[in-house]
C-alpha cells in the first residue's frame, strides 16, 4: 500500500467529496503552502490521476504582510510545477491599510475578497480548514458571545460571489493532514503568524485547548455535536424569519414593509432583519448593529430619513419601505452650460445623452435654445426652492417616488431657462413634442 494511502486522510476523502458535485464543477484549491493546504492539494492531484477529467485550479494569496511572502509565492509555484498544476497568485496587499500588527480578521477579509473576484459559476473554492480549525472557531465564537449561527462554527458549504466555498477536510484532524503533508516530501511553509500569541486563535490553540482536553478528553466530539445543534437552530431561525417576513415582502424581497416588520415581537424582529440581510447576501453585522437597524430604521418616524451603514451598503427607509442602498460617493452641486443636442455629457457619477424619438420627448425646438444642466448635489441649501407648474421641486420629486438620497444626484435639464427634464423620469409637458412630431428624449445613466 502507498504510504500516502495508509493514514486516516488520503485521496479517498477527496473522491467522496468531489463525487457530490456535477461533472462541470471546477475545484479551486486555496494553497498557502502550509501543511494542511499541501495535503489537500496533493490529494486532489492524486484524484486527478485517476480521473483526468477533473477540473482543477490552484490559487495562492500574497498578503504582503511578511518579508518572505514573495518567496512563499515562489515556493508554491515550484510545488505546483512539480505537481503539474497551474498556480494563480492573487494580491491582497494589506501593508498600506494596516497600522502595526494586523488584526485577525483583516487578512481573512482581504483573502476572501480576492477569491470572490476570480470565482465563476460552477467554481468550488476548496479550503483546508480542518476539524481542529472548526473546534477553534466554535470556541472563539462562543467567547465572542455569538448566537446559534456562530456556534455552528465553519460551514461545510457557503456561497461566495458566483461560486461557493467548501471545506473538504473539515472532518479531518490537523495531525492527520500534517502527517500526509510530511509524507509527500514537499517543502512546507511555516508562517510565523501561526505561532504569534498576539492572535487569539493561537492562544486558544497553544494554551487553552490543551488544558480543556486534559480535563475533558471528549471535548472535540462534544463541541462538534454542539456545533451541529447550533447549525440546526440557525436553520430553524432562518425558517422563522421567512415566515415572519412573508407579509413584509418576503425574505428575498428587495424592500420590506417597515410596519409589518415593526409589528413583530422584538426578538423575532431582530431575527427577521438578520434573515433578510443574509438572504440578500449582506455580511451579517453584530447584534448591536442589528438592534440599531430595528430601533433607528424600522422604528423611525414616517417622515424621518434614517440610515445605518453596513460597510459599502446603507440600510434606509422611504415611504415605509426598508431598502438596501449601495453607499455612494458625494456629488458636488454644479452647473454645466452649453450642452448641445445630440452630444453625450459625461459627469462624475453618470452620463446624459439625447435619444431621438417621435412624440413624447422634448420638442425639436429645444435645439435652438440654450441648454444647461444643474446638479443640486448632496450638500444642503445650495439651490433655492423651485416651482414646476405649481409644485415645488421637492413635491415633484415626491410625486415621482424619488428617495431623498437620490435627488441631489439626478441632473436637472433646463432649456431656455425653463426646467425641461428631471433625468429620465420627467419631461415638462409644456415642452413636449406633439404626437407624431420629432423630439428628443433625455437619457440619464448613473455609473454603477
Amino acid at each position: 500500500m502507498d504510504r500516502l494511502d495508509a493514514g486516516p486522510f488520503g485521496p479517498e476523502t477527496i473522491i467522496g467529496f468531489a463525487g457530490a458535485f456535477p461533472p462541470e464543477t471546477r475545484f479551486v484549491v486555496a494553497f498557502s503552502g502550509g501543511a494542511d493546504s499541501l495535503a489537500l492539494l496533493h490529494a486532489f492531484t492524486r484524484v486527478r490521476e485517476r480521473a483526468p477529467g477533473l477540473r482543477l485550479r490552484v490559487v495562492h494569496v500574497d498578503h504582503h504582510l511578511h518579508s518572505e511572502s514573495a518567496g512563499w509565492a515562489h515556493q508554491c509555484k515550484e510545488v505546483c510545477r512539480r505537481l503539474s498544476v497551474d498556480l494563480t497568485v492573487l494580491d491582497a496587499d494589506l501593508k498600506a491599510n494596516v497600522v502595526g500588527h494586523s488584526d485577525e480578521g483583516a487578512a481573512r477579509t482581504a483573502r476572501y475578497e480576492a477569491f470572490e473576484r476570480i470565482l465563476s459559476a460552477h467554481d468550488v473554492l476548496c479550503t483546508a480548514h480542518s476539524q481542529d480549525d472548526h473546534v477553534e472557531t466554535v470556541l472563539l465564537n462562543l467567547l465572542r458571545g455569538a448566537g446559534p449561527r456562530g456556534l455552528a462554527g465553519i460551514p461545510d458549504v457557503r456561497r461566495l460571489g458566483e461560486g461557493i466555498v467548501a471545506r473538504p477536510v473539515r472532518g479531518v484532524s490537523r495531525a492527520a493532514l500534517q502527517a500526509y503533508a510530511r509524507a509527500t516530501g514537499f517543502p512546507l511553509i511555516h508562517d510565523p503568524a501561526n505561532e504569534d500569541q498576539r492572535f487569539s486563535r493561537v492562544v486558544l490553540r497553544r494554551k487553552v485547548i490543551p488544558v480543556l482536553e486534559a480535563r475533558w478528553p471528549r471535548m472535540r466530539a462534544s463541541l462538534a455535536r454542539a456545533a451541529e445543534l447550533g447549525r440546526e437552530s440557525a436553520e430553524l431561525l432562518d425558517a422563522l424569519a421567512a415566515i415572519d417576513l412573508e407579509p413584509a415582502g418576503g425574505i428575498c424581497g428587495e424592500t420590506l414593509d417597515a410596519r409589518a416588520v415593526g409589528a413583530l415581537e422584538p426578538a423575532r424582529r431582530r431575527n427577521a432583519i438578520a434573515g433578510w440581510l443574509r438572504a440578500r447576501r449582506i455580511a451579517l453585522p453584530g447584534a448591536r448593529r442589528i438592534e440599531q437597524i430595528a430601533r433607528e430604521v424600522i422604528g423611525a418616524r414616517s417622515d424621518a430619513m434614517p440610515c445605518v451603514r453596513l460597510g459599502d451598503i446603507e440600510v434606509r427607509r422611504f415611504r415605509s419601505r426598508i431598502r438596501l442602498v449601495p453607499r455612494m460617493n458625494p456629488v458636488a452641486a454644479q452647473v454645466v452650460r452649453g450642452w448641445r443636442i445630440p452630444e453625450t455629457l459625461t459627469l462624475d457619477h453618470g452620463y446624459l445623452a439625447w435619444e431621438p424619438c417621435t412624440g413624447g420627448g422634448l420638442d425639436n425646438t429645444v435645439c435652438d435654445t440654450e441648454i444647461l444642466v444643474r446638479l443640486r448635489g448632496d450638500g444642503p441649501g445650495w439651490m433655492r426652492p423651485l416651482r414646476v407648474r405649481g409644485h415645488s421641486l421637492k413635491k415633484r420629486f415626491q410625486s415621482l417616488g424619488i428617495p431623498p438620497w437620490e435627488r441631489g444626484r439626478i441632473p436637472l435639464v433646463y432649456a431656455g431657462g425653463v426646467l425641461a427634464a428631471i433625468g429620465t423620469v420627467w419631461i415638462n409637458p409644456r415642452l413636449t413634442a406633439p404626437p407624431g412630431s420629432p423630439g428628443w428624449r433625455v437619457v440619464w445613466t448613473p455609473r454603477p
